[in-house]
């Protein structure tokens, strides 16, 4: 695998003022191709990559395979670019190993982040009100170990990353203006085409007193399309994060409003803990 394959493909095109779908008319391939490059959710085949690196080579003499595996500094100098400000992967990168010892986890990440990367939409309750429903939006980049995560609304942007241990993801993502750090635990998915994460987060409201929460979430695979993740994070800021009822997926109110916890056991009308299963049973999103 090429580290930051998707970064420097971005850099490279941008250097020769090649176009994603000029670039897919080029190599034969369809554009959702080239769209799945740029965004890190796939890597192109052997062949695909030779011919890539062919195509560009007559448009920058001298670049061949082994530039690749520069780093992205070398990368930039070599093909005459500048690197970017770094907008997905600001934020803090805390990891299972580096914070808790557990190993496995940076190397569980390497073999199946992929299957977690691309764009994504999130559902949730707010935590501010009853019945009071929430969709912010989401940019997934695998980077080596980890995946760099971004979730933004309008008025806000989180920035933090991710691991895959044991078949679930473990999230992080922060607002440091507030001093507050939100966490996800979501089930595993199998593969790069499964539409649907579900799990539990946890936080703090943005109150006096910080108050801490737990609720469902469910987050929705999105399709790529001809933007560039920083258009598709940009016009995902314009989008207000409260939604009606009607707006949300009939399939998931139940499972976004479940009623648990000590007093919900004793009515038997709920578990006396929460525990989020997989999506429900034939939904492939919204």
């Amino acid at each position: 695998m090429i580290p930051d394959f998707a970064a420097k493909l971005a850099l490279v095109l941008k250097a020769v003022s090649l176009s994603r779908g000029r670039l897919a008319a080029d190599l034969g391939v369809d554009k959702s191709v080239v769209s799945r490059w740029a965004s890190g959710v796939n890597a192109p085949s052997g062949e695909n990559l030779v011919q890539l690196t062919r195509c560009l080579a007559a448009r920058l003499p001298g670049f061949n395979g082994t530039d690749w595996d520069l780093d992205a500094a070398a990368f930039a100098a070599r093909v005459g670019a500048t690197l970017p400000v770094a907008t997905v992967a600001s934020g803090p990168k805390p990891m299972l190993h580096d914070v808790f010892g557990i190993t496995g986890a940076g190397d569980e990440t390497r073999t199946w982040g992929h299957i977690y990367a691309g764009r994504w939409r999130q559902w949730r309750l707010s935590s501010t009100g009853d019945r009071v429903f929430m969709r912010e939006h989401g940019l997934h980049r695998l980077d080596d170990d980890r995946l760099a995560i971004t979730v933004t609304a309008r008025g806000y942007a989180l920035h933090g990353a991710a691991q895959v241990f044991r078949q679930r993801l473990s999230v992080w993502v922060a607002a440091p203006q507030y001093g507050i750090v939100f966490t996800s635990t979501m089930n595993g998915l199998s593969f790069v085409t499964d539409p649907v994460m579900t799990g539990i987060m946890t936080g703090c409201e943005f109150d006096q007193a910080m108050t801490p929460f737990a609720m469902p979430t469910v987050i929705e695979r999105l399709p790529l399309d001809d933007r560039s993740d920083a258009e598709f994070l940009h016009d995902s800021r314009q989008l207000d994060p409260i939604v009606a009822e009607e707006d949300v997926p009939s399939a998931l109110v139940p499972l976004l409003l479940a009623d648990v916890g000590p007093r919900a056991h004793a009515a038997a009308i709920g578990p006396a803990v929460m525990r989020v299963g997989p999506p429900p049973r034939g939904w492939r999103g919204g």
